[in-house]
């Protein structure tokens, strides 16, 4: 049977549970990479059991499903709220079932009373397969609740199934036995097996109003030949805390609680709970997590039921909750192959009546940060129209899908989660152009990092949080960002500093903090933590591959021109003089610049002459660092005429104060003299390390000759990762700036059979990529550009964009 097929039954299955409650419903089918058609024969393999417990969750154990956990409003989903006491190693508090037991329901039949066969199902790290040969069922010191007449809430008659696979029929039981209920340990042995998955199940308790387990342990066995669990999965030992954990953890209590607000007598499709969930749930399933079918099952249902004729949802209004059911059922649709989905193709023939005429699907109503702006609605109407598109042969789905990525990638992103949106869109949907828009829009997120590691919904708002910061990291990931980049790994830390710890029933969630919501609620913040984690971090190791500009990393969309307008720039050049020269170059290279980059532009000399007294201090910045405006910066330069001496170094360090406020870039000095106002560069050079301010300082010396002033200018620029450049002539002037200025280039990754895999922009953020081997290309000033990159496991290699004189190289930087 195929993942799909697995799928579907596993859904098929527990919604048949589920229609016959209080029954206890199957543990639901999860994928595996060992699937059988039949049990296997268990063998009796002489064994030793030890006492190594797989099943703890410090050490990536699980419980996949609780089943006979019912009461009137709530079901079990996955391992629930409290499911993961059986394996927390703390025997207080332990697991009990009913979870909501309260002395003054303990003669209602409705509410508050153990349903028998409880059954747990248990797998190991990463559902690896381990022998095991015993479990040990250990009863709470004393009950946590007051019972009349029963002196013990200990389980009495249990037994073990073990399976390679959770497909319910493939379990075969290893023991039965009936325990003493009295409190602590109380072992079962059987005849040691191989097993992914253990299920215990309770058959009968002490009591029959509620039942308790402090704690459970599958333990594993040893014999000649078979190597023990931990020793082939050493990623175990650093389980806990690490970024797959925390996204487990949340996705346990996400299930659970979605399905919770959902039964609890919701009419409205949450956009932030049903449909998120939901999406949440199938980017886990592509990272290989423990999701939960049934819980999978029950919020799509409850979509597809609350659905009017019209193909709306009741919500916070009809255009944006469609929007959003849309979107959940087109990712439900992922997860099972669904090629036929009437309520689904009804939605979306009712947005295609909202489109506007730019393409977009207008947001009905602002509540932020869920309901923002026209992005996250219009991308959420894409992700439907692409799936309408591929499953029908009407064109009007492909022809709205097309006008609605168009729109996104036109469109000016304002808050944190319209740039998110527009990276994820593009990056999954767009051209191989429209992905590369996508870039700066990263790098854009990446400057906007705050201290802490998170990032926040708007400008405006206080700090950081979980929605936003859930929100970027995983359009990072879209875009092939490396989990081991810093900015990567600065937001992930974020994320598990402030996830919700302890036995808590709201462990493993993020709370709403620093919000613009109204109605503040955990859902959204922990929907797009999981999202943002689950998302990023997989099973699997990758490796990563940076491309970036040699010398030290700077601000790319920041650059301040320092141009020299002392005397000397009259000097005749060609057809001209040196400043007609430069400011020609000036304007092509402006050309160039990308649109989004922050420029700004100072110059020096050019207010009083020589013979002033003030020529030495005559430096003004006459544009500030700010979005690149061609038109400003060329009539800026335009109204200068050279007149005064030569203040380089008093300029240079003026352009700290100029770049403090977006906290570091580029500086590039065009000069064609030496300093003639008894600047130091030796102190120049400590002045700027001494700032902390990130700058980098390249220096075009137009016409110089001089060997002594050359090799000072070049000492200072290389003091701070830049490099002087030589320009005799204005062919050479302008691709010595053009050299000076560029910071991102495109570049094509190639794998070995030269199938492009990855297109990005110089950086300092690296990509993420399977090891192996891969070709670079790309093109610079017209030269076409290639270098080999070995990608290896838990590696970064970096490739670095040099020059020499005037030879541009891409090479490996060590």
């Amino acid at each position: 049977m195929n993942r799909a097929g697995l799928l579907l039954a596993a859904i098929l299955l527990a919604a048949a549970a589920c229609s016959r409650k209080p029954e206890p419903a199957p543990p639901a089918a999860v994928p595996s990479s060992n699937e059988s058609p039949a049990p296997a024969p268990v063998p009796d393999i002489p064994a030793t059991l030890t006492d190594v417990n797989v099943a703890a969750a410090d050490m990536g154990g699980a419980v996949e499903e609780l089943t006979g956990h019912y009461n009137a409003l709530q079901a079990n989903y996955g391992p629930g709220l409290t499911g993961r006491r059986l394996i927390d190693g703390l025997q207080d508090p332990a697991w009990t079932n009913p979870a909501d037991w309260s002395p003054n329901r303990m003669f209602s039949k409705s509410w508050g009373w153990a349903a028998y066969p409880a059954e747990a199902v248990f797998s190991f790290y990463e559902r690896m397969p381990a022998l095991v040969g015993g479990v040990t069922v250990v009863a709470p010191a004393a009950p946590s609740v007051e019972l009349r007449d029963d002196p013990s809430t200990a389980p009495k008659e249990v037994e073990v199934w073990t399976s390679m696979d959770a497909q319910p029929e493939h379990f075969v039981k290893a023991a039965a036995a009936t325990l003493e209920t009295t409190p602590g340990e109380h072992p079962i042995t059987f005849a040691a097996r191989e097993a992914r998955f253990v299920k215990l199940r309770v058959l009968s308790g002490a009591s029959q109003r509620v039942l308790e387990i402090a704690e459970v342990h599958v333990l594993e066995a040893a014999r000649d030949g078979y190597i023990p669990l931990f020793t082939r999965a050493p990623g175990a030992h650093s389980w806990k805390g690490s970024p797959r954990e925390g996204a487990q953890r949340g996705l346990d209590w996400l299930q659970q609680s979605a399905v919770d607000w959902d039964e609890g007598a919701q009419e409205c499709v949450g956009c932030h709970v049903q449909a998120l969930a939901i999406m949440g749930q199938q980017v886990a399933l592509e990272k290989s997590y423990r999701v939960s079918f049934p819980a999978l099952d029950m919020l799509v249902s409850r979509i597809r039921v609350r659905e009017t004729a019209e193909g709306t949802w009741v919500g916070g209004s009809e255009v944006g909750s469609s929007a959003f059911a849309a979107m959940a059922l087109a990712h439900a649709n992922e997860i099972t192959n669904k090629a036929q989905d009437p309520h689904l193709f009804r939605a979306v023939d009712f947005l295609l009546k909202s489109v506007a005429a730019d393409g977009s699907v207008p947001a009905p109503n602002d509540e932020p940060p869920i309901l923002q702006g026209e992005t996250i609605i219009t991308a959420n109407a894409l992700v439907a129209f692409k799936w309408a598109a591929a499953h029908s042969k009407d064109p009007k789905y492909a022809l709205a899908a097309d006008r609605a990525l168009g729109w996104i990638a036109a469109s000016e992103p304002v808050t944190t989660q319209d740039k998110t949106f527009k990276i994820i869109s593009l990056m999954r949907y767009g051209t191989p152009d429209q992905r590369r828009m996508a870039w700066p829009i990263v790098e854009t997120l990446a400057a906007e990092q705050q201290a802490d590691g998170g990032w926040k919904e708007a400008t405006p708002t206080d700090g950081s949080n979980a929605f936003a910061t859930g929100q970027v990291l995983y359009a990072f990931k879209r875009a092939g960002v490396s989990v081991s980049a810093p900015n990567f790994k600065r937001g992930t830390d974020f994320l598990l500093r402030t996830q919700v710890g302890g036995p808590a029933p709201d462990a493993g969630s993020w709370k709403a903090v620093h919000t613009q919501s109204q109605r503040r609620s955990d859902f959204a913040p922990t929907m797009w933590a999981v999202i943002g984690l689950a998302g990023s971090y997989g099973p699997d190791p990758v490796g990563a591959l940076q491309i970036a500009r040699g010398g030290s990393s700077v601000p790319a969309r920041n650059l301040e021109i320092l141009l020299d307008v002392s005397g000397s720039m009259n000097s005749k050049l060609g057809d001209g003089t040196r400043w007609t020269t430069a400011l020609g170059v000036l304007n092509d290279v402006l050309s160039t610049l990308p649109d989004d980059m922050n420029v700004g532009l100072r110059v020096y000399g050019h207010r009083y002459s020589s013979r002033s007294a003030q020529t030495c201090s005559d430096t003004e910045l006459v544009a500030p660092v700010a979005r690149l405006d061609r038109a400003r910066l060329s009539a800026a330069a335009a109204a200068l005429k050279p007149r005064g001496e030569t203040p380089l170094i008093r300029s240079i360090l003026e352009t700290l104060k100029d770049l403090k406020s977006v906290k570091g870039g580029s500086v590039i000095l065009i000069t064609d003299g030496e300093e003639s106002c008894r600047g130091d560069p030796k102190m120049a050079a400590a002045r700027i390390k001494a700032s902390g301010l990130n700058v980098q300082l390249n220096i075009v010396g137009f016409t110089l000759t001089g060997e002594t002033i050359k090799a000072q200018l070049n000492a200072l620029a290389r003091s701070t990762g830049g490099r002087y450049y030589g320009a005799q002539d204005g062919a050479q002037l302008s691709r010595a700036l053009k050299l000076a200025a560029m910071q991102r280039l495109p570049y094509d990754i190639l794998d070995q059979t030269g199938r492009v895999v990855a297109s990005g922009e110089t950086s300092e953020l690296a990509r993420e990529l399977p090891p192996g081997r891969y070709q670079v290309r790309m093109t610079v000033l017209g030269e076409a550009l290639q270098a080999s990159a070995e990608v290896s496991a838990n590696e970064t290699t970096s490739l670095a964009l040099d020059v020499e004189g005037d030879r541009v190289l891409l090479r490996e930087r060590r």
